[in-house]
């Protein structure tokens, strides 16, 4: 008996340890790393480094210039419901931050992970897609 009790205790540990739950979006502190984006009012790529921070869904953060450039943003609005972040699904978050409005959809394809920002009340504004070249729970 005592050693059914250890390999059901085995097995159940192993199956625990094996199973590793991706981050969710809509209660984690996730970082969203991105290589480069483009433009699509200019039509234009560009390639350097910047990260969204997502706070769950109450707050985004966007971190340009090696972190030294933080712009961040209350989550007005939530549309859609993407809770694992391994699978296809996208979450699209309303902003308001300072003067500045917008969204960010955040997206996982078949082609790999986006965050599609747009903002208005600056002097332009931004319409930009960002590759996503990995991301992090905090």
């Amino acid at each position: 008996m005592l050693k059914q009790i250890t390999i059901a205790c085995f097995l159940l540990g192993f199956a625990q340890a094996s199973y590793s739950q991706a981050p969710n979006i809509q209660i984690n502190t996730i970082r969203w790393n991105a290589t480069g984006f483009m433009d699509l009012l200019a039509n234009v790529t560009a390639e350097g480094p910047c990260q969204f921070v997502t706070h769950g869904v109450q707050r985004v953060d966007w971190a340009q210039a090696n972190g030294n450039f933080v712009i961040s943003f209350t989550s007005t609005s939530i549309s859609g419901s993407w809770e694992d972040l391994s699978t296809n699904g996208s979450l699209t978050l309303g902003l308001a931050g300072d003067s500045l409005t917008g969204q960010v959809v955040l997206s996982r394809t078949d082609e790999g992970i986006k965050a599609e920002l747009t903002i208005n009340g600056g002097s332009v504004p931004i319409k930009n897609s960002y590759t996503i070249s990995s991301i992090e729970q905090l």
